[in-house]
């Protein structure tokens, strides 16, 4: 989608290299970037993150119809910002916390867990016997004590994720990360901190796994070329006008209970954090809200910062499943000056969506809530039915049974 293409590549540019340019301003103005999305831009300025990537993908027919591997393709380039390296698909980047609903995803599927599943997130030692200690925490190093699944994904707790991972077990879920489309690096073995998203990846991959629960828990087979025609115009490729067959990885119930999680990070009143970044129809203070699922992810020494999130399947069957994710970071590995996803990676996320989207209608997750999934009141704190000590309850969604 030329149009899109022009998008992505005009917001990937001005986030990465327009901060580390002598006249920023100057450059937002001749990029037409709005007076709304040049804050956060300009607030880079001296943080250095010099390269950036992203993609927009319809996750309904796996078609890519964005893709900007670098900042910039053309620009000159040095050590921090290597151009015509397509970070998308040929680099390995951590990340991060982008993993956990992935991970949460795979244990709801396998009942072994719920949405509603408590988790103690209280400093832990994950370290074997006999080594050195690891107390994974938090940037801000507090405690949440008692915490149900649904508020630990959506405010992104570590220690909960570890916890998760081992209910999973390490390496049944780095087999099932694999089926929702994640490579590795060659000799990759599951430990216990990729619940956090330690092990790399491709970014291009992280993009089609979300495609892949915003649609319903089917995977898509990424789709670059449409058609190949001869000189006279005969299509001889592909040889059926069929679209290709996807893969369930997940259940409908199970994708749909996880986007319901993620849906909540654009909700102000669920997470006041991550919904700064919600996405918009078109951008100043008379936009319109568009109701999104996403989550973002920043490396603990802030080496690549990440964001990656869906629309809902339109009811329109012409129009495209919007799955948008993007990476920021520098090519040589370096690390950012203490800026996290939610000043970076996040708004640039929202502002490609948020153009790429502008015109399509506004719908909502709950067209395309599956059927048989139950819902349940809950103790707020302990996640099971309510007792004669319960205080405070909330509504959850479960699979059947």
């Amino acid at each position: 989608d030329w149009s899109m293409q022009q998008t992505i590549e005009k917001w990937v540019f001005v986030a990465a290299r327009a901060p580390n340019a002598r006249d920023t301003e100057a450059i937002l103005e001749g990029r037409g970037i709005p007076r709304s999305e040049r804050p956060w831009i300009v607030g880079l300025r001296g943080h250095n993150i010099h390269n950036a990537a992203g993609a927009v993908v319809d996750y309904r027919t796996g078609e890519v119809l964005a893709w900007a591997g670098s900042a910039s393709y053309t620009a000159a380039g040095n050590e921090k910002f290597q151009p015509q390296f397509d970070v998308l698909a040929d680099g390995w980047r951590q990340p991060w916390s982008s993993i956990k609903p992935i991970n949460y995803l795979i244990g709801i599927e396998d009942r072994t867990m719920t949405a509603a599943t408590m988790f103690m997130d209280v400093v832990t030692n994950f370290a074997p016997q006999g080594q050195a200690a690891w107390t994974p925490t938090q940037a801000d190093k507090l405690e949440r004590g008692p915490v149900r699944l649904r508020s630990a994904l959506q405010f992104s707790l570590n220690v909960p994720a570890i916890k998760a991972g081992l209910i999973n077990g390490p390496a049944h879920q780095l087999e099932r990360t694999r089926e929702f489309g994640l490579a590795y690096p060659r000799n990759t073995i599951p430990v216990v901190s990729q619940s956090i998203g330690t092990l790399e990846t491709h970014p291009i991959d992280l993009i089609q796994a979300y495609g892949a629960i915003a649609n319903g828990g089917v995977l898509m087979p990424e789709r670059m070329i449409l058609e190949i025609r001869d000189a006279d115009g005969n299509v001889v490729w592909p040889v059926s006008a069929a679209l290709p067959t996807g893969t369930r990885v997940a259940s409908e119930g199970a994708a749909y209970i996880v986007t319901d999680i993620l849906r909540g990070n654009t909700n102000s009143r669920v997470n006041p954090f991550w919904a700064k970044w919600a996405p918009t129809d078109g951008f100043g203070r008379d936009a319109t809200f568009r109701p999104a699922a996403y989550k973002t992810g920043t490396t603990s020494d802030n080496r690549d910062v990440h964001a990656y999130g869906y629309l809902a399947p339109p009811s329109d069957p012409d129009l495209p499943g919007l799955v948008v994710g993007v990476w920021m970071g520098n090519s040589n590995n370096e690390p950012n000056d203490g800026k996290l996803s939610l000043d970076t990676s996040a708004p640039l996320w929202r502002a490609i969506l948020s153009e790429v989207s502008r015109g399509m209608p506004i719908e909502d997750f709950e067209r395309v809530r599956p059927d048989g999934l139950v819902e349940a009141r809950v103790d707020a704190f302990t996640g099971m039915l309510p007792s004669g000590s319960t205080t405070r309850t909330v509504t959850e969604l479960f699979l059947p049974g």
